[in-house]
């Protein structure tokens, strides 16, 4: 049973207004390890706007973001990374043109300690420390069911694998909480059953927290064991898939009534 010893993200009261528009209004949630929640809402929800706070893109208005026991709504948004708060993008941001193992090495640039001047003239310790975290990016394709293709082009990669590499990109940085946002838009079934079965297994495998947001009701209602909605920027239910499949307020924000 869960409780407030192992809370690894609290947002309480969570408040986001840009101008004269509220785009999220109160919202609360408490993730504890292990879990697998799901987010979503009608588009214009607030969900991305959650996820930025979260993240550090914007500093709530209002409210508090505590990851693992310390406040992080106005630290920056490399210094919640490093925290172990990862995250992907609804558009894909990889590095198109780089091999897949360099996509991942990109993850690795604050480990990578010496100077520009070492870097260029390749001291051994630079060379050292790069050979071994070579070697990690590579064990981590490995891991992901990538190193087939590690030295192929990001670009040239079928969409899902694509995700799939920009979701092992984010656990290169070795994450407590993985933040996922729509990571089955664009995929044909075959793909999203795959990336469903990903998902899961990173989890177990890399002993991370993981919140996604996603329209792809198969996926949320298939693989996590709470579900959040949200509409207008309020947090409308909270509860299990089945118990959010059946609840009116869901039901009206997704299909709207009959007047």
């Amino acid at each position: 049973m869960n409780n407030a010893s192992n809370t690894l993200l609290s947002l309480q009261g969570l408040t986001m207004v840009f101008g004269g528009l509220v785009a999220v209004n109160d919202f609360n949630l408490d993730l504890h390890d292990g879990d697998l929640v799901g987010l979503i809402g009608p588009n214009g929800a607030g969900k991305t706007t959650v996820f930025n706070m979260i993240s550090g893109q914007y500093i709530p208005t209002k409210g508090k973001v505590i990851f693992d026991g310390q406040e992080v709504q106005r630290l920056m948004p490399n210094v919640i990374t490093g925290l172990g708060i990862a995250r992907t993008f609804q558009n894909i941001r990889l590095f198109g043109n780089l091999s897949v193992l360099d996509n991942i090495m990109v993850s690795f640039h604050g480990k990578l300690k010496a100077s520009f001047i070492a870097a260029m003239i390749g001291t051994p310790g630079y060379l050292s420390t790069e050979r071994d975290l070579r070697e990690e990016a590579y064990s981590l394709l490995e891991a992901v069911e990538l190193s087939d293709v590690a030295y192929e082009d990001a670009q040239s990669l079928p969409y899902g694998k694509q995700r799939r590499l920009e979701i092992a990109r984010a656990l290169a940085t070795h994450p407590k909480l993985l933040l996922l946002d729509e990571p089955a838009a664009g995929m044909n079934p075959y793909e999203t059953l795959h990336l469903m079965r990903f998902i899961q297994r990173i989890r177990k495998d890399f002993n991370v927290t993981i919140l996604l947001i996603e329209h792809d009701m198969k996926v949320v209602m298939g693989i996590c064991e709470r579900v959040l909605v949200m509409d207008f920027g309020i947090q409308i239910a909270d509860g299990t898939p089945d118990k959010i499949r059946n609840d009116p307020k869901v039901i009206e924000a997704y299909l709207g009534v009959d007047e």
